[in-house]
C-alpha cells in the first residue's frame, strides 16, 4: 500500500499541484522536499513533470519507469509516457480551493520561502526537521 501525498507551490498568486503516489510520509517526502527543494524554480520544474510515482531528490532525465535510479524523480508522462491529466494538475487561485481537494495521506504547500505539511485533513504546520523524525 502507497502513502500518496499532494505538492503544492504558491507562484504568481496561483496554487498548482501534483500527485506523488509513493512514500509520502514526512520521512521521506518530507525529507527530500526540505532538503532538496528549497527554491521556486527547483520545486516550478518538479511540478512541470505532472504527477510523479516517486519522488527523488533530483529531477533527473527520461528513464525507464521500472527501473529507475537511485534519488531521481519517476513521473507518470516522461518515464512512462502516460498523458497528463489535467484534472488531477490543477492550478487554484486559492490556498482553500488547493487544499480542499487534496484527500491524500499528506499535503506539501510550499509558499513565502517556507514548507508547510498536515496530515489527512488536518491544520498545515510549517514542516521542520523534527517532524521527519518524529515520524
Amino acid at each position: 500500500m502507497s502513502t500518496r501525498s499532494n505538492i503544492v507551490l504558491n507562484k504568481d498568486g496561483k496554487y498548482h499541484m501534483i500527485y506523488c503516489h509513493s512514500d509520502g510520509y514526512p520521512s521521506h517526502n518530507g525529507r527530500i522536499l526540505l532538503e532538496n527543494y528549497t527554491n521556486e524554480e527547483k520545486i516550478w520544474e518538479l511540478i512541470q513533470l505532472g504527477d510523479i510515482s516517486l519522488l527523488g531528490g533530483e529531477i533527473g532525465e527520461k528513464h525507464d519507469f521500472n527501473n529507475y535510479p537511485d534519488n531521481v524523480v519517476t513521473a507518470y508522462h516522461r518515464d512512462r509516457g502516460d498523458d497528463i491529466d489535467e484534472t488531477k494538475h490543477n492550478s487554484f487561485d486559492t490556498k482553500e480551493d488547493a487544499l480542499e481537494t487534496c484527500d491524500n495521506d499528506y499535503t506539501y504547500l510550499f509558499e513565502d520561502g517556507k514548507w508547510f505539511f498536515r496530515h489527512r485533513q488536518k491544520e498545515l504546520v510549517e514542516l521542520l526537521p523534527k517532524h521527519i523524525e518524529e515520524d
